[in-house]
């Protein structure tokens, strides 16, 4: 079995809740100070703070889900990956679609291209949730058993600190 480092709290305070909020609140401060001159690139803005503020929590959630490939026997993370491959190409191409398109022809695009992005970012937190929950009991759960932690997971930056000593405990027993 391959070695397992612990990540303390602090580590991910910083990475997942510390540093992306500072670069958030600094483009945020600059692009309002310059929002007169920027007016065009204003969706633009504010996809980048999304993008900053979204891009570690999914970095975390693939981390969590390497680690349980490497506790797990039976990983099957066919559908974990397209998820992850459609959350990331949204989150990169909305930028472009929110400058491109205009009134209701972006309603249009970005509704559906929206609505397929929350179905792929619940169903990551959903298989993450259900893969944590099945290391802890080491047997098939029902949605009853692991809905807690799928509420944890969901209520980013919060959940972080609850869900990583959870993991550190998990770790720990290996």
């Amino acid at each position: 079995m391959k070695s397992i480092n612990i990540i303390s709290g602090k580590r991910i305070f910083f990475e997942i809740i510390v540093i992306p909020y500072l670069l958030a609140f600094i483009l945020l401060f600059f692009s309002i100070g310059t929002i007169v001159n920027l007016i065009h690139y204003q969706k633009i803005i504010f996809s980048l703070i999304v993008v900053v503020l979204i891009v570690p929590y999914i970095i975390w959630l693939i981390k969590i889900n390497q680690f349980i490939k490497l506790v797990q026997e039976n990983y099957n993370e066919d559908k974990y990956y397209i998820s992850i491959v459609y959350f990331c190409a949204y989150i990169l191409l909305g930028p472009f679609f929110l400058q491109k398109y205009q009134g209701t022809e972006l309603i249009k695009i970005m509704l559906i291209f929206h609505f397929l992005a929350m179905i792929s970012s619940a169903y990551l937190i959903f298989y993450t949730s259900k893969r944590i929950c099945t290391i802890e009991n080491k047997r098939n759960l029902k949605i009853a058993d692991y809905i807690e932690t799928f509420i944890l997971l969901s209520l980013y930056p919060i959940g972080v600190f609850y869900i990583q000593k959870r993991l550190n405990k998990i770790i720990v027993k290996k």
